[in-house]
């Protein structure tokens, strides 16, 4: 009995441990850490794959390889074409000599030409495949993608590494940029009144391909400028910066940005960091007419003060009239990119704040009737303005360093 019972034991083993069957050698793969699309005047797909080099000192490789390996870079781009985005990706297999593996990709790069074609093949390559994480960044890149992903850079061994970091660090020190994984605008798509808005990337004129330039001379090779709005997967447009931020206080979403403004019955100008800000809208029918209304509340603290009247400010910041204008005057700023970010997206026709997502869940009978002519219906939506600035802070001190 107990040696039936050992066979059966045996034989269950046997089957559960069968080992993977699409196992692959960790020595016979290498992950892409970034991935960037774009489109050639024939209309086939262009996929720039960017590599950690392990061969390079700087990823701790050369061991096996033999020979010097003190010059290699630290990352490897392999560009290839096809007939459709996942054909151009297979198709680099051709020029590398191992298993290319998706599931590290930290970031997906859009071309601008791209773009304006429309990005619905591509994105229906990264929603079904498996191995690409849709909680990656995003952007689209104004300039030449290869360019950037193989020249140098300060401070990070790669630009996309590079970038990746700048995007997940800038929400925090800066309100121009649409930053947060790609799911978050794919999930739009399906709404009704709700278009997608990208970070845009500017390749800058220094930029040099094939990791020119001398360690001790490197500059930045690409900035954060704004973003791109769509209609459906196609770009409309830019919004600037400051749109950019009138965009992310609409959302709710904005951590902190800064305003240069000038100090009340002076010449003087000051900074103040603006914080602790609460965004909404909401959708309204009065007397037939739609309309939204927009409520932003934040609180502001002064960073500096620079002028010629700097014996003067001692007594302005400790004058409750001057303070209040001061607040004043800060809401008038923040409002007044609220009204560039809602006057830039009426004139490209793409609702990228979701006003008509908010209409269809609040008044879904009336949607019904408007779903269909909702762009034109947009470009002339009114939108009133709330604006409430709780306290300005003057800092550590009241009188400057003169």
């Amino acid at each position: 009995m107990r040696r039936f019972a050992f066979a059966v034991i045996l034989a269950l083993l046997m089957l559960i441990n069968t080992g993977c069957w699409d196992y692959r050698e960790p020595g016979e793969i290498v992950h892409a850490i970034a991935l960037g699309f774009d489109i050639d005047d024939d209309g086939q797909y262009i996929v720039h794959l960017l590599f950690p080099n392990p061969v390079s000192p700087a990823t701790g490789g050369g061991a096996e390889t033999g020979g010097s390996t003190e010059n290699q870079p630290p990352t490897v781009t392999i560009t290839s074409v096809g007939q459709t985005p996942m054909l151009a990706i297979t198709n680099a297999a051709l020029f590398i000599p191992r298993n290319i593996s998706l599931a590290h990709v930290r970031l997906i790069l859009f071309s601008t030409r791209l773009a304006r074609e429309g990005l619905a093949p591509v994105i229906d390559l990264l929603k079904r495949e498996p191995e690409i994480r849709l909680s990656i960044n995003s952007v689209i890149v104004e300039g030449d993608i290869k360019t950037l992903l193989t020249s140098t850079t300060p401070m990070e061994s790669s630009p996309a590494m590079g970038l990746n970091r700048l995007l997940n660090l800038g929400a925090d020190v800066s309100g121009a940029l649409f930053a947060g994984p790609i799911l978050d605008e794919f999930v739009k798509l399906p709404r009704p009144g709700h278009e997608m808005t990208i970070t845009r990337v500017t390749v800058l004129s220094g930029a040099k391909g094939d990791g020119g330039g001398e360690a001790s001379q490197l500059q930045p090779t690409a900035m954060l400028n704004g973003g791109g709005a769509f209609l459906g997967t196609k770009l409309m447009g830019w919004l600037s910066p400051r749109e950019a931020a009138g965009y992310h206080l609409i959302q709710g979403d904005l951590r902190v940005y800064f305003k240069n403004l000038i100090v009340p019955g002076t010449e003087d100008f000051f900074t103040v960091e603006i914080r602790q800000m609460a965004g909404s809208f909401k959708p309204e029918i009065k007397d037939g007419e739609l309309q939204i209304r927009i409520s932003v509340k934040a609180r502001a603290a002064i960073h500096d003060i620079v002028g010629r009247s700097m014996e003067q400010v001692p007594v302005l910041l400790t004058d409750p009239d001057v303070t209040t204008s001061m607040r004043e005057r800060v809401a008038e700023a923040i409002k007044e990119d609220l009204v560039l970010a809602v006057e830039r997206a009426q004139e490209l026709g793409t609702d990228i704040f979701g006003f008509g997502f908010a209409f269809y869940r609040k008044f879904p009978k009336v949607w019904a009737e408007l779903e269909n002519d909702w762009p034109e219906i947009f470009k002339k939506l009114k939108v009133e303005y709330e604006v409430e600035v709780h306290a300005i802070r003057p800092g550590l001190m009241f009188t400057p360093i003169p």
